[in-house]
């Protein structure tokens, strides 16, 4: 998935659609992608353009090496509030986190799921004590709205219940 969102940043940079098919596959060809496929469009809603930006600024070596040390941080993080939302327990079970195949898959392909999974974590560590912090954290699940439909319904039902 990097390709395509390497290549919506540049066609935000130099102004042109983000989801032309032709000049995206331009650009993916450029970067080594298999010619007999067609344009990876970058899937995301249109509000979550405003990540791949940078990316239109970088090489594409350069903006995946970037990429990649990104999303990997957000993983890490992700699982480290996860320890401390479960109390710090002392045994080390929370590093199964890092090899937890579905995490790897998402890393190595560059999906933005890490940052929606960054987003739910920072929601349940902040609801209680910082609710502005915890609701604009929802933001980043919105990238991957079709994951998180049941977990909004249930958010809403408990903001009109409280």
């Amino acid at each position: 998935d990097y390709s395509s969102y390497w290549a919506t940043g540049q066609q935000l940079r130099h102004s042109q659609n983000p989801y032309d098919a032709d000049g995206v596959l331009k650009k993916e060809l450029s970067t080594g992608y298999p010619r007999a496929s067609k344009a990876l469009l970058m899937r995301n809603p249109p509000f979550s353009l405003f990540m791949v930006v940078p990316l239109g600024f970088v090489s594409a070596r350069v903006g995946s090496i970037l990429w990649f040390l990104l999303l990997a941080t957000c993983m890490g993080f992700s699982i480290r509030m996860l320890w401390i939302i479960h109390g710090r327990p002392p045994n080390r079970l929370h590093l199964l986190g890092y090899s937890f195949t579905p995490s790897l898959y998402c890393l190595a392909g560059g999906q933005t799921s890490i940052f929606a999974l960054l987003g739910l974590v920072l929601f349940l560590h902040y609801y209680r004590s910082k609710p502005v912090v915890a609701g604009m954290a929802l933001t980043l699940c919105a990238l991957k709205p079709h994951l998180f439909f049941p977990f909004f319904l249930v958010v809403m039902a408990w903001i009109f219940a409280r």
